[in-house]
């Protein structure tokens, strides 16, 4: 297996967590600490991207606002996208949909 996956999370530990596992199976990893600093990392990646996996609550730039300007750039409209959170609640589910 091969391709790059980007893990966009402000806890180091969870970052580390994911990495590890994927990394173990042969993908190339990518960390950003929010979404700001993940639109500065894969900008120049020309949609090599196999995956994204961010958290919803970060500083700087949310998990909300990182899926929209990436379905926004044509390189990563169809990016599949994983959402890890522990909100809970339905609006917040929903809007993730949304997204």
């Amino acid at each position: 297996m091969g391709g790059k996956v980007l893990i966009v999370d402000d806890s180091e530990m969870i970052r580390n967590f994911h990495s590890y596992i994927l990394k173990s199976i042969g993908l190339e990893i990518i960390t950003a600490l929010d979404g700001a600093d993940a639109l500065e990392k894969i900008y120049g990646t020309d949609g090599e991207l196999l995956i994204c996996l961010t958290d919803i609550n970060m500083p700087n730039m949310d998990g909300y606002t990182l899926i929209e300007r990436l379905r926004e750039d044509s390189n990563y409209e169809d990016l599949p996208i994983i959402i890890i959170s522990t909100e809970e609640e339905l609006q917040d589910k929903q809007r993730g949909f949304e997204c």
